[in-house]
């Protein structure tokens, strides 16, 4: 399932950019952020591993004229308590809307499919399990231009999928995320 969201990714991103050299001539628009932050999973689900810091690189594409972009992020959180690790990989498939009425200030508000992989190691017992899940995400963001092209900014999303890690514990390997990005935008 992991290929085949990648596979759908890389083809929305290579036939916008066949688009924009096609008869109407329009250039592709987007931004690319990294992130750093951290991730808040709900603490009954996870605990005391419900915090874990987070990276990752957020990245949207349009044409001109088109009034959403296209959104593909990858984050990575990590948390670590005694003889336990805990962490989350997220890629998110989606469509995200800026408001540019302020010509240095840019907000954002996006949502869409998410894949999780979610890995909890016990060193102790010299045990590890994942599992996979798919789910939703939201976000909401603001970016402020420092020069035409570099953005500085922050990020607030939710995200959530079901995963079964040791057979028997059901939970979510989502959460509240918020987060620092430096972005370009192109």
């Amino acid at each position: 399932m992991k290929k085949i969201f990648l596979i759908i990714a890389a083809g929305l991103v290579l036939s916008m950019s066949s688009l924009s050299y096609g008869e109407s001539n329009q250039p592709l628009s987007g931004n690319f952020r990294l992130l750093l932050g951290g991730k808040f999973i709900e603490k009954a689900d996870w605990a005391p591993r419900g915090s874990q810091y987070q990276i990752g690189g957020l990245f949207d594409v349009r044409l001109k004229g088109w009034p959403v972009n296209i959104a593909i992020d990858f984050l990575y959180s990590r948390g670590s308590s005694n003889s336990v690790e805990a962490g989350v990989f997220e890629e998110n498939l989606g469509l995200r809307k800026y408001f540019e009425d302020n010509p240095k200030l840019r907000i954002y508000v996006g949502g869409g499919l998410a894949f999780m992989k979610a890995i909890l190691d016990v060193t102790l017992r010299n045990a590890g399990d994942d599992d996979n899940g798919f789910g939703i995400w939201a976000n909401f963001g603001l970016d402020y231009l420092l020069t035409e092209h570099i953005t500085i900014g922050g990020d607030l999303r939710y995200s959530a999928a079901n995963v079964a890690i040791f057979n028997s514990l059901n939970t979510r390997a989502g959460g509240l995320h918020a987060g620092l990005t430096l972005g370009f935008k192109f």
